[in-house]
């Protein structure tokens, strides 16, 4: 790891044949990397990013009382018993599950497989979340701030100013407030909470 420069998708297909232990060492040093050296710190996100898609899933489920600010990457299920506020990117392999509720602002970010949680709200121009399947009780979205996800379920989802959500397999609500120039991109489905019938939109 002294020759950063040096580090490329060749070194890493390479390192992807003698397993995934020296892989893990190598995230966790990515991601100190990343947090002592901000200005390089994309590409050490870009180099963490091809390490989890080229390897498999991590079976140890991390489970931390406080998730610590800046970067943090981990390639398979991580457990967070308090509330996730603001000063965090994320990149997780696996499930993201916060017992409290997520709060992304500013230049925050989490890209995960799936995220669990009570309360989702992102705000601010350069915030984001990027996941295949996210469940919440209710998801908020604002100030430019922008969400791509597979499948979104959620009882309670509220888009406001200029925010945008992209749906690509279905979003699934009971209750749906889109203002303020908000977008919404792809199937809607909105449940009727007093029956088992539902009402299929496309929103555009």
């Amino acid at each position: 790891m002294e020759n950063q420069n040096e580090l490329d998708l060749g070194i890493i297909k390479r390192l992807y044949k003698k397993g995934f232990r020296l892989f893990s060492e190598w995230l966790q040093k990515l991601q100190e990397l990343a947090n002592a050296e901000p200005k390089c710190a994309d590409r050490y996100v870009g180099y963490a990013e091809c390490i989890i898609a080229f390897t498999q899933k991590n079976h140890h489920s991390l489970i931390l009382d406080k998730l610590p600010k800046g970067y943090f990457f981990y390639n398979g299920d991580v457990h967070v018993k308090s509330k996730i506020r603001g000063g965090c990117r994320l990149i997780i392999g696996g499930r993201l599950t916060v017992e409290d509720s997520i709060e992304l602002s500013g230049e925050d970010y989490i890209k995960a497989k799936e995220i669990y949680t009570q309360t989702i709200t992102v705000y601010g121009n350069y915030a984001s979340i990027k996941a295949e399947e996210i469940n919440a009780q209710e998801a908020n979205v604002r100030d430019w701030a922008r969400i791509w996800v597979d499948i979104l379920t959620a009882h309670v989802v509220n888009a406001r100013h200029n925010s945008y959500i992209r749906v690509y397999v279905e979003l699934n609500t009971q209750n749906l407030d889109v203002k303020d120039n908000a977008k919404i991109d792809g199937k809607v489905n909105i449940i009727q909470p007093s029956s088992n019938s539902q009402n299929t939109n496309t929103a555009s």
